[in-house]
């Protein structure tokens, strides 16, 4: 596994927008599936924009992403989309990525994630020291270490 790279996050409210409504008594949940629903916002409403919609009854809150936008109306989909074949267990780490090296001119220095490094110019039990309360405080349980 790679580390997300420092650039791809985007304040959301930068890049895209957020909108709430509540609809009017009678709207099914399925006529937001609907583009032609969404005629009136095709100026308004860009791709991945998110549009939070509550039924006037409560009966449903959704969360939906603008997927495309055409001359006739505006697709929506269901926010949460995962793969078929998602799964929940967290991936296993490369002990190798999360590591302490020794040059003599800088002396020792701790390496996490992404080879990126995190601190120099330490004693040896030092950098041990700062190895164990770094992979501590990314909360990576030592089970999730990949033993090659």
């Amino acid at each position: 596994m790679r580390p997300l790279s420092p650039h791809a996050l985007a304040a959301e409210g930068y890049v895209n927008a957020r909108y709430r409504v509540v609809l009017e008594d009678g709207v099914a949940y399925r006529d937001l599936f609907c583009p032609q629903f969404w005629a009136e916002h095709i100026r308004k409403l860009v791709r991945f924009d998110i549009v939070r919609v509550i039924a006037a009854d409560e009966s449903f809150d959704v969360g939906l992403t603008v997927s495309s936008i055409t001359d006739l109306g505006v697709q929506m989909r269901v926010m949460d989309k995962h793969p078929a074949d998602a799964s929940t267990e967290p991936s296993r780490f490369n002990p190798d990525e999360v590591r302490i090296e020794y040059l003599p001119a800088i002396k020792w220095r701790l390496f996490g994630f992404g080879n990126v490094e995190i601190k120099r110019g330490m004693t040896k039990p030092e950098a041990e020291s700062a190895l164990a309360e770094y992979i501590e405080q990314s909360g990576i349980d030592h089970g999730l270490l990949i033993d090659e």
